[in-house]
This record gives C-alpha cells, structure tokens and sequence, in this order.
C-alpha cells in the first residue's frame, strides 16, 4: 500500500506541477531557447563509498547531459533543466556504485496587474551515492542550497532515491508597498529496494501565508505564518507543525545585501519506538538565518548562517545549524573558479534519538579554462567527511581528484 500511494503522490505532484508550467506558456511570446551542455569527466577517489575500516581507492568516468529550456516575456519568465548524470567505474569490483541520476529542473512565474505567480519544482532519481553526499556548491546561487534529507546510511549502493518537491507562490498587490503571498511546499521522498531500519520514505506539506513589505526602494519586511505536516514510514512517524517567520532584507551597497530571518515553532510528534512503544510528545524551536550576498562583475558570493528544521529519511524532522560559503570568480577572461563549503549539524527534533545525530561536511575547489566560447576545460577536488558523534564509529572522510572537458551552447540571454 505505501508504494501504491508514493505513486499515486508522485503522480499528483508531476501533474500539478505540468498544469502550471503550461499555463506560463500561451502568455509568452518572446522565441524560446535551448541550450544544451555535455560533459564528460574523469575522477579518482580514495573513497567512494565513506567507509572508516574498509577504504578502497575508486575511478570513474562521468557523463554529464543537460539543457536549458527558457522564455523569457515583458510579464513573465519559465525555465526547464533536464539532466542525466551517468557514472560506471573502472573496476568490476565497484559496479554497485555505477549509477544514472535523472534530474528535471524548472521554475517559472508571471504578473498580472496585481498579482504575481510562480513556482519551483524539482523532479529527482538519484542513486545513494549522489543523495547521501551533497555538495556544497549550488545548482543557482540565487537559491538556496537544498536540504540534506539523507541519513548518513551509506550501505547498499545500488538503491535509488526519488525525490518530487513542489513549490507554488502567488502574491496579491495590496498598495504599492504591500503584498499578500500565499506559498504552498511539498516534498515526497521514496527508496528504490527493501526498506533498511534507519531509512525510509517520507513525505511533507507545507502551507505558508504573509504579509510583503517594501519600506523603501532599499528594504523589504517579510511576516508570514506556516503549518505542516510530517509522515515518515521508518517509525510511523506524524508530525503536525505551526509557526511564524520574518525576515528582514536591505542592501549594503551597489554589491552587497544582507539578509536576516528569525521564527519560532511549535511541533507535536508521534511515533513508534523500538520495539513497539508509543512516543507523543511537543517541542518549541527558534529558527533563524543571517546571510550576506555579492553580486559584481567578477564575483557572485553567498555567506549564510542557519538554524533549520528539516524533514530526513530517518523518520524524524532534524535541527540543522548550517553553515555555508560558494564564492564564483573569475580571474581573467578566461580563467574563472568555483568555491564550496558546507557544514550541516544534524539531530532529531527534540533529541529524541541521538543515535541519527551525525555531522557532515563538504567542500568542493573547481577551475575553468574557457578555451572557446563553447568548449572549456575543468579541474576540481572535493573533500567530504561525515561522524556521527553518539555513535561509537570514527569519522570517514574522502577526496576526490576530477579532470573533464565541458561543452556549452551559446545563450543569447546571457551575451
């Protein structure tokens, strides 16, 4: 029965998702543009798999297919990434870790007289692999890094991890000052293969409404209220979820914007603990985030500070204090590099099983060499460690040495 209703949510969220892409496409009329990108590395790891005590050195080659799909009008915007990222491994030793990541991307919106509507939806197949390790570097720096909904469980490499996540907004013009917003959040997350103890599927809803506030030309208040709903199939877990948020964002000058939210929520929980005991209990948590971007002609910067709740596939909701830094510079014309780290410190929701607690930390150095318009060469090192500190496991860590070469249509929207 649980598969049968991943599906059918699954099913639900992709339609839904389809109807209000369509819907941006009859108002636009600006031509649309493709642009597609290929790339093929080649990467060495001393290991893949982040084991403590069984370490075993890895290559792989790497093919990495993608397209921007895009239109762009006087009143609105969508665009659509499609991506298949497929590893196999050098050695007949390592075919579990081969994998083929699906990933569709796509965000839109369009404005009326007084109301604006958009969306941001994401459609994922990856293996554990890709899902348990997530990199510090983002697919748009304009957005938020995504969260770290893995378990640290790093065993039976040949599952997959399917991940819908839907997110529609509408904004309604109250003044010329103010807007009423409407959000609307829905993550669904399924296992391929048999379910393992401390991971399994998950699905979460989330309602927001608020109050939009330009003060000025410079600054804008945001206050908005939120509840959700959490169902984790691990331990039968049910979280219902109310709270209030608000944010404050100004710029600092041509360049530089600074950000600062604060909230608190109040969450009651139920579930089963081993072996067949009833847990219900509430907690009240603060969440806040501060975070300073740079936008100039050589570089994009993003500094943020965070303290989150996540939904995970362990069962539970997590507290996550985040830190996270990604720095794209270009140093001539032609020679340009990318900076990641990221650092996300896990537990359950009212420390209600510290055995999930873990500490995950990923950095990711990346150079390009811009050889013609289209084509570029890379090379890049990435560094991740995990520690689960209740645990009495030593900390794993891996690097990782890549080399490729990069194709990439030309954009008119970008010359």
């Amino acid at each position: 029965m649980a598969k049968r209703r991943n599906s059918s949510n699954h099913a639900a969220v992709r339609s839904l998702a389809a109807g209000i892409a369509l819907s941006w496409l009859a108002p636009l009329h600006a031509a649309w543009e493709f642009v597609p990108q290929v790339g093929l590395l080649v990467e060495g790891n001393d290991n893949p798999r982040l084991q403590v005590f069984n370490e075993d050195e890895a290559s792989r080659a790497i093919l990495d297919l993608r397209a921007t799909i895009s239109n762009y009008g006087e009143r609105g915007s969508i665009f659509i990434e499609p991506r298949i990222r497929s590893s196999a491994y050098s050695d007949s030793e390592d075919d579990d870790l081969d994998n083929d990541d699906i990933l569709i991307r796509s965000y839109g919106q369009y404005a009326w007289t007084s109301v604006t509507a958009g969306y941001y939806s994401q459609f994922e197949r990856r293996s554990i692999q890709s899902s348990e390790f997530v990199s510090s570097v983002p697919d748009d720096p304009d957005l938020p890094l995504p969260p770290d909904v893995g378990t640290g469980e790093v065993l039976f490499f040949n599952q997959d991890q399917d991940t819908a996540w839907f997110a529609p907004f509408v904004e309604y013009d109250l003044s010329q000052r103010s807007a009423l917003r409407f959000e609307y959040q829905t993550i669904d997350v399924s296992y391929t293969g048999p379910q393992l103890p401390d991971r399994g599927d998950f699905r979460e809803k989330k309602f927001y409404t608020g109050i939009v506030r330009h003060v000025d030309s410079r600054t804008d208040v945001t206050a908005r209220a939120f509840v959700s709903y959490f169902e984790g199939d691990v331990n039968q877990n049910e979280t219902d979820t109310a709270g209030v948020e608000g944010r404050f964002t100004r710029p600092m000058s041509e360049v530089w914007t600074f950000s600062l939210g604060a909230g608190v929520q109040r969450s009651d929980f139920r579930f089963i603990e081993f072996p067949r005991k009833l847990v219900d209990n509430a907690t009240s948590n603060v969440v806040a985030d501060v975070e300073f971007r740079q936008r100039s002609d050589l570089r994009t910067m993003n500094l943020r500070f965070a303290r989150e709740i996540y939904p995970t596939g362990s069962g539970f909701l997590s507290e996550v204090d985040q830190i996270s830094v990604f720095v794209e510079q270009d140093f001539t014309p032609k020679l340009s590099g990318r900076f990641g780290i990221r650092y996300d410190d896990i537990a359950a929701l009212d420390a209600v099983e510290a055995r999930d607690d873990r500490d995950y930390a990923r950095a990711d150095v990346e150079f390009r060499w811009q050889m013609s318009q289209r084509i570029s060469l890379l090379a890049g090192y990435q560094f991740t460690t995990q520690d689960f500190p209740d645990q009495p496991v030593p900390q794993a860590t891996s690097n990782a040495l890549y080399f490729g070469v990069n194709y990439r249509g030309l954009s008119r929207i970008q010359q």
